[in-house]
């Protein structure tokens, strides 16, 4: 007779998603794309609640992706990027494959420094702006 041990029963969830306990083991690539879902995240300043709302999905399932227990279905994905405004170049591997990469990426940078930094950032930002805005001016004669 064959017994099955209870780490490797599983059990059904509603929604219709399997689940072993060796899911809920963290994985490098989970834990990534879920650093940069929350990242995004909190720079559209959504709450996790309202992100899920918006991906269709419970804020429970978000914080499981979010925290890498978990991965997503290319729907969720889809969601997702549309909710924050990001590829899926940017959420699956990092890199971003857009004409405005260079933006993209400045923001990406941003949102990974100190919050009590920010306020010096946008100073020399600004600061930045009027000096290249001279710049284009063409000469008067």
């Amino acid at each position: 007779m064959f017994f099955l041990s209870p780490t490797i029963i599983r059990k059904e969830f509603p929604s219709g998603i399997r689940e072993s306990k060796s899911m809920k083991e963290k994985r490098p690539f989970n834990l990534q794309m879920g650093e940069r879902i929350a990242r995004a995240r909190t720079f559209r300043e959504l709450s996790r609640e309202r992100l899920a709302e918006q991906a269709g999905i419970t804020d429970r399932f978000l914080y499981d992706i979010e925290s890498g227990r978990k991965s997503c279905t290319a729907e969720v994905l889809f969601h997702l990027c549309k909710a924050l405004d990001v590829s899926a170049d940017y959420l699956l591997s990092g890199e971003i494959a857009d004409e405005k990469t260079d933006l993209v990426e400045l923001v990406v940078l941003l949102t990974q420094l100190p919050e009590e930094s920010l306020p010096y950032l946008l100073e020399i930002v600004k600061s930045f702006g009027k000096f290249a805005a001279k710049k284009a001016q063409p000469f008067e004669f």
